[in-house]
């Protein structure tokens, strides 16, 4: 719902194409590419049925009112450029609960719409966690 709200105000049209042809599998992981701020709003909107979990930066929660907003719509914090056992912790636990976690592993918003680098610990927990991985591929949104 509020992702419907943020794309009207911003009068935003979004066209989807499923390649999979039916809905994601739960537990599974979404992979997603990071090129705008609202990219959690596309992905959300895609994934509405589901309601993914998403890693947020830690930052975003530092103010009551986003925080409270954030956890209620299934978000959790991550902090930035370090490694963060709680937010792994959060992963496995959102996995075991047989949800949808849907993760930006770039990790910072492209200035030019191109893909960044991905950490090596990422690829090592998507394997070791064995579940479906599925991939939204945004064009156009930075």
């Amino acid at each position: 719902m509020v992702s419907k709200v943020i794309l009207f105000f911003k009068r935003i049209r979004i066209k989807y194409t499923n390649k999979i042809g039916k809905d994601v599998d739960s537990p599974s992981i979404v992979l997603c590419n990071h090129g705008s701020f609202l990219d959690f709003v596309y992905a959300g909107t895609l994934l509405r049925k589901k309601r993914p979990n998403f890693i947020v930066a830690r930052l975003y929660f530092y103010k009551k009112l986003n925080a409270m907003i954030l956890r209620k719509s299934g978000c959790f914090p991550k902090s930035m450029l370090t490694v963060d056992i709680d937010s792994a912790k959060n992963c496995l636990r959102v996995l075991k609960n047989g949800d949808v976690l849907a993760m930006m592993p770039e990790a910072r918003l492209s200035t030019a719409g191109r893909f960044e680098d991905i950490q090596e610990g990422t690829y090592s927990f998507l394997k070791n966690a064995g579940v479906p991985i599925y991939t939204i591929k945004m064009q156009g949104d930075y």
